[in-house]
Formats: C-alpha cells, structure tokens, sequence
C-alpha cells in the first residue's frame, strides 16, 4: 500500500476561453505541477520526524492544516496550499534530516521503502512548489 499526492496548479476563471463570456461565479482548472507515491512502510519516520520538530503529539495534534493522526501524516497535507504544504513538509525533513541513524534504523525489514527514498520524495515535493502561483495539494493514502 501506498499514499498518492499530487501537487496541482489553480487558476481562477472570470471570462469563458472559448467565447468570452463572464463567468458567474468564475470557474477553478487545476492541472497537475507534479506527482509524487511512497510506501506506508515510511509513515512512522514521517509521524516522528514531524513529533521531534513540532513538539506536537502526532495523535493528538491540530492547527491550521488540520489534525495529524497517528501515522496518517499525510491528512494535513491533503487540500493545504502549496506553500503550507511545503512548510509542513520542511518540518518533516527537517525532522528527519536531524538524525539520519534513528530514522534508517526504523527502515522496514522487508525492503520496501527507506529513510533515503522518503527524504529524496519529500525534498522533491517541498521543491515542487511554484513561487507566486496558486496551488493545492491533494493526497490520499
């Protein structure tokens, strides 16, 4: 099993492109700036990293992205902009990146995902982000 995040660009219709009519209300497109999976073996890193950084309990926490419960680290992410998801996500790498030894050792035994491949995903997502553009995530797990 896996959780998806896609990082999707929102621009705000007010005139119709094929006609150039108002549009009342306006109209929201999204396209996609990037896609991102990774295995739920790695959830446990995440939920620690973000503990260790934020001084939040992962099972009790709230805030303006919303609740992070347990190892569904990933529910605060979902539907945050891009520039809160990417402050979020810094959180987590900065977490992890503090102590690289606590996290390989949390590695799953079986070999599907690793502290390496988690932190290389989150850099790119955290880097995804477009300067000066509306945003979004959308992730499910």
């Amino acid at each position: 099993m896996s959780w998806n995040a896609n990082l999707c660009i929102v621009e705000k219709l007010t005139v119709c492109t094929a006609c150039g009519h108002v549009l009342d209300p306006p109209k929201e497109e999204r396209s996609e700036a990037g896609w991102w999976n990774h295995t739920h073996n790695t959830n446990a890193m995440i939920a620690a990293a973000y503990e260790a950084v934020s001084g939040e309990q992962t099972a009790q926490c709230g805030g303006p992205l919303g609740p992070v419960i347990g190892a569904a680290w990933w529910d605060r992410l979902n539907g945050a902009s891009g520039a809160d998801g990417a402050a979020y996500l810094g959180q987590i790498i900065t977490g992890l990146e503090a102590d690289p030894e606590r996290y390989r050792a949390m590695n799953p035994p079986n070999g599907w995902g690793s502290y390496d491949s988690l932190l290389d995903v989150l850099r790119k997502m955290r880097d995804a982000v477009p300067a000066g553009e509306a945003s979004v995530w959308e992730v499910s797990g």
